[in-house]
C-alpha cells in the first residue's frame, strides 16, 4: 500500500483544504459506500489532479435534510475501477458494473427500474435525513421521459429543465430547488465523486457523535500507561471535532486504473474559520521532489508544501508535549529553528 498524502493550495475558487490522497480505503457516507482494495504499489502515484472547473454558483441554500450525493458516471468511467479491482481477484470487477449499480439503486428506491435516465450522462445519488432515517434519492438527466415515468411511476419522479429527481415525496419536496438548482448546474465530474455535507451532518447527528467522543475520551483515560501517547490521542481527537467544525463540505474523488486506485480527500472551509485561514496561507507546488524519490514503496508517503498557519502554536505544543513534557519549551525553540 502506498498512499501519496499530499498538502497545498487548490486552485479552484472554493479553495479547497487538500490534506490527502490515499492508495486504498474505504469510503462510507452514511447509508452509501464505496470500497476499494489495495493492489501492491507498482509505480509513484502521480500529484493530486486539478479539480475541474466549477460553475457559476446558484443562490439556493443547502437543505438540512442534505447528508451528502455521490456522483456517478456512465459505464466508461467505471472501467479503470474494474480494472483495478480484476487486477487484484479476476471477476469482482463485474460487481460494480453500470448496469448492477442502476439495479441495486432502483431496488432501494422501490421502483422497477431506472430505464429513461440518459445512460451516456452522470447521475447522483443523494443521501437525505428527513425523518431520522437515511433515505436515497437519484437525480438524472431525463432521456426518454416516458420509458422514465413508467419505470419509475409519476408518484416517484420529479421533473425540471431537463433532469428527474427519483425518489419520495418528502425527500424530493425537500431537495427538489438545490437538486436542480445547485447539483444539477455543477460542472460534469471528472471521476467519481462524494460530497458530505459536514454542518447538516453535524447537526443531524450531534449527540451520536457527542457519545461516540465521550467514550472514546473514557476508554483513553481508562487505558493503563497510556501516558504520553493517550495526550497525543486525545488532542488528535479534539482536533478532528474541531476541523469538522470549521468545514462546510468534504469532497471524496475516487481515481483508478489498472496499477493505481487513490481516493483524494478535500475540505471546503467555512468562511472566516480557522481552516479557511489554514488554506489562504498555502502555496502550490508542483511535487518535483517526487521524481527524485528511490524507486521504493514506502507506507506513507508525504509530499508538497506546508504552512501550518493558525495551526503553529498548536502543532509545536502537540509534538513537544509527545516527546517529553518536561522540555516542552526547549523542543518548541528547536522546532520553531
Amino acid at each position: 500500500m502506498s498512499p501519496d498524502v499530499s498538502t497545498g493550495s487548490d486552485p479552484c475558487p472554493a479553495r479547497h483544504a487538500r490534506l490527502a490522497r490515499a492508495g486504498i480505503a474505504a469510503l462510507a457516507i452514511l447509508a452509501s459506500a464505496a470500497i476499494t482494495a489495495c493492489a501492491p504499489a507498482a509505480a509513484k502515484p502521480a500529484p493530486p489532479p486539478a479539480a475541474p472547473t466549477e460553475s457559476k454558483p446558484v443562490d439556493v441554500a443547502v437543505p438540512a435534510e442534505l447528508l451528502a450525493s455521490v456522483a456517478l458516471g456512465p459505464a466508461s468511467t467505471l472501467r479503470g475501477l474494474q480494472a483495478y479491482l480484476e487486477s487484484i481477484k479476476p471477476g469482482i470487477g463485474a460487481t460494480i458494473s453500470d448496469s448492477l449499480i442502476r439495479h441495486e439503486l432502483a431496488s432501494a428506491l422501490g421502483v422497477a427500474s431506472l430505464d429513461g435516465l440518459d445512460a451516456s450522462a452522470w447521475l447522483y445519488v443523494v443521501v437525505s435525513d428527513a425523518n431520522g432515517t437515511p433515505t436515497v434519492s437519484v437525480l438524472g438527466k431525463v432521456g426518454d421521459s416516458k420509458r422514465l415515468t413508467a419505470a419509475v411511476g409519476a408518484d416517484h419522479l420529479t421533473s425540471k429543465n431537463g433532469w428527474a429527481l427519483i425518489g419520495g415525496k418528502l425527500q424530493r419536496d425537500r431537495l427538489a430547488p438545490y437538486a436542480f438548482g445547485v447539483i444539477a448546474s455543477q460542472a460534469t465530474p471528472r471521476a467519481p465523486t462524494a460530497t458530505v455535507y459536514v454542518p447538516q451532518v453535524l447537526t443531524r447527528y450531534q449527540p451520536q457523535l457527542a457519545l461516540v467522543k465521550t467514550q472514546m475520551m473514557t476508554a483513553i483515560a481508562a487505558t493503563q500507561g497510556a501516558g504520553q501517547m493517550g495526550k497525543l490521542v486525545t488532542s488528535y481527537v479534539e482536533g478532528l471535532a474541531s476541523l469538522g467544525d470549521d468545514t462546510l463540505q468534504v469532497i471524496v474523488t475516487l481515481d483508478a486504473a489498472p496499477a493505481l486506485a487513490a481516493l483524494d480527500f478535500a475540505l471546503v472551509p467555512r468562511g472566516k474559520s480557522r481552516l479557511a485561514e489554514f488554506t489562504g496561507v498555502q502555496k502550490p507546488t508542483d511535487y518535483a521532489l517526487l521524481d527524485k524519490l528511490p524507486a521504493i514503496a514506502p507506507a506513507v508517503l508525504f509530499g508538497g508544501r506546508l504552512d501550518l498557519g493558525p495551526y503553529h502554536e498548536g502543532f509545536l505544543t502537540l509534538m513537544a508535549t509527545f516527546f517529553d513534557p518536561s522540555a516542552s519549551k526547549d523542543l518548541i525553540a528547536a522546532f520553531e529553528q
